[in-house]
């Protein structure tokens, strides 16, 4: 065969170098365009999962109950000084028992009244029987008992009563002049002479009053 024209054979060489770069080149683009929607579609799908709205493995919460605020304590009422509870009974030593004969001096066998005060004398409001078999009224001559009036005397009771600080009941009976001491049939007048008039209530009594027998 003759020899081929010059323009010819450069034409050859040119296509046999250009068919394995543009082959390479085919290649590269059709690599890096899979591998870049790839990238993509696995961006969204991690953006996708990072979305609470669709986790369905986020841990519920716990209900808050919300607790009301402390209240400031309650002020409790201070009774006024002295008020006490009416329901303690007063002791013996928040009484003043005094006898109050209705003449000091009186004529042998001549009656009179005699009466008893029962004062409050502490600054509580308290509670004490007052009632006639609390109640003793007596003469006495030296350590003799002359005359008492739970002695033939057919009243008794119980009378719980309340009493205020500084409030003072007074309990009266009549005196027939008559002694107690020999029994209650056939009583006689004492003996003129000087007497000591004392007032009891339970266990509390009262400092002596003279009363005199002419």
């Amino acid at each position: 065969m003759g020899s081929l024209p010059a323009a010819v054979y450069w034409r050859r060489r040119a296509l046999v170098v250009a068919l394995p770069l543009a082959a390479a080149a085919v290649a590269w683009f059709s690599l890096s365009g899979t591998d870049e929607p790839a990238k993509r579609r696995s961006a969204v799908a991690i953006g996708a999962s990072a979305d609470p709205a669709v986790s369905t493995s986020a841990p519920l919460l716990t209900p808050t109950v919300e607790e009301p605020p402390p209240s400031s304590p309650a002020t409790v009422p201070v009774a006024p000084a002295g008020a006490g509870n009416p329901t303690e009974a007063c002791a013996d030593a928040e009484l003043l028992v005094t006898p109050v004969p209705e003449t000091s001096t009186v004529s042998r066998g001549q009656g009179m009244k005699l009466g008893i005060k029962i004062k409050n004398v502490s600054s509580r409001t308290c509670v004490r029987d007052l009632g006639a078999d609390a109640q003793e009224l007596y003469l006495l001559q030296g350590d003799t008992k002359v005359y008492s009036s739970d002695a033939c005397d057919s009243r008794h009771g119980v009378s719980v009563r309340t009493l205020s600080p500084g409030e003072e009941q007074v309990f009266t009976l009549s005196w027939d002049g008559t002694s107690t001491a020999a029994g209650c049939a056939g009583r006689q007048p004492p003996p003129a002479g000087g007497y000591q008039l004392v007032g009891r209530l339970g266990e509390k009594t009262s400092d002596p009053v003279p009363v005199t027998l002419n």
